[in-house]
């Protein structure tokens, strides 16, 4: 390759002792050599620093920097600010890429042509078992036609959608640096805020034709724990910077400006069914309690219904905007009953407790 631009690898760590080395160890393996690869760990309490002082010294390309615990956004900026490439990406601490990753997404570029490359990626579960294969052609669009009609690129039926995860794209350090861009500091969902962000500024995309990336999904049994406590104040934060993103690209995006409505409704009745998450400690009055407030806050009786919306979700805002909070509880309560002992377990518990 005559095109060898410098790649920052910016990588967030938090108690990931047991995974680390593995990601990394594919870094080092990459058949493309000009990188920087920067471990940023998160205020880790198990052996995530040591580890990663120990791989620093097998090469010296790879930088080691201690924080305080912000989440992995507020990681991220920071290795984006110790970065000194032309281009940076920003792989999970658990995952790994195929050794042409870089080499295959830095042509991709064209010597810069595309601002932003995408490649696809196989998700696999904790036993190692295959779920899904994220597979695009090799085309490109220009950053005007992503933002008139974006709902074009998201979603499951599209052919190219560009998913809220940062780890297989590649990025112009210079425009993140240009126009400001970063991860906000939420404990959740801060990675579609930094692309939303990045495409308002983006010239052109390049969907590439190449599996290089292979993510470990979490495991089901411990999603809820991945919530933070403040989830509807995180889904409510993502909601304002998508209408201050998203929603100005195209006043006349009906389609978009629904599916971004379909998406802080279904968040936030997430939200409501997080109030029975242990970590959130709530019996049934506190739980009433806390719903109530949360209407009067984010005005949740007032949203408008989308086109679009499942008949679980649509009922749930039909009683909200009635304001039939214990009714709105009862129904999200099963849902989770469902989820967590199955159909006939759940109607069990209810019928036990009426």
């Amino acid at each position: 390759m005559s095109f060898e631009p410098l790649v920052s690898v910016v990588v967030p760590i938090y108690n990931m002792g047991e995974s680390i080395t593995h990601c990394v160890m594919s870094i080092i393996a990459q058949s493309y050599q000009n990188y920087e690869v920067i471990l940023v760990d998160d205020g880790s309490t198990d052996n995530s620093l040591r580890i990663c002082k120990d791989l620093s010294g097998r090469d010296n390309r790879i930088k080691v920097f201690h924080t305080e615990n912000r989440g992995s956004g507020p990681a991220r900026n920071f290795g984006i600010d110790q970065a000194k490439g032309e281009y940076i990406c920003f792989p999970d601490a658990d995952d790994e890429l195929t050794p042409d990753a870089f080499e295959k997404m830095v042509m991709a570029t064209e010597e810069g042509k595309h601002d932003l490359v995408i490649a696809g990626f196989e998700l696999v579960d904790q036993e190692g078992e295959h779920q899904k294969t994220q597979h695009y052609q090799n085309e490109a669009h220009s950053g005007d036609s992503i933002r008139r009609s974006y709902s074009r690129f998201v979603g499951s039926k599209s052919h190219c959608p560009i998913n809220g995860a940062p780890w297989i794209k590649l990025f112009d350090l210079k425009i993140i640096r240009q126009f400001g861009i970063e991860y906000p500091p939420l404990r959740r969902h801060q990675d579609t805020a930094f692309i939303v962000r990045y495409l308002s500024y983006t010239n052109s995309v390049f969907f590439l034709d190449a599996v290089l990336y292979k993510h470990y999904t979490n495991d089901i049994r411990l999603v809820w724990e991945k919530y933070p406590t403040d989830y509807m104040e995180v889904c409510y934060e993502l909601n304002r910077i998508m209408v201050e993103t998203v929603l100005t690209w195209n006043p006349e995006d009906s389609e978009t400006r629904d599916l971004v409505n379909v998406a802080y409704i279904t968040r936030t009745v997430k939200a409501i069914e997080l109030t029975y998450s242990k970590k959130q400690n709530l019996n049934s009055v506190k739980r009433l309690q806390w719903l109530r407030n949360t209407n009067e806050k984010y005005g949740l009786d007032k949203m408008r219904i989308p086109t679009g919306l499942d008949h679980y979700h649509k009922t749930v805002f039909k009683l909200l905007s009635r304001r039939q909070f214990s009714v709105v509880l009862l129904i999200c309560g099963l849902k989770v009953l469902v989820e967590r002992k199955g159909r006939l377990s759940a109607i069990k518990s209810v019928v036990k407790g009426a």
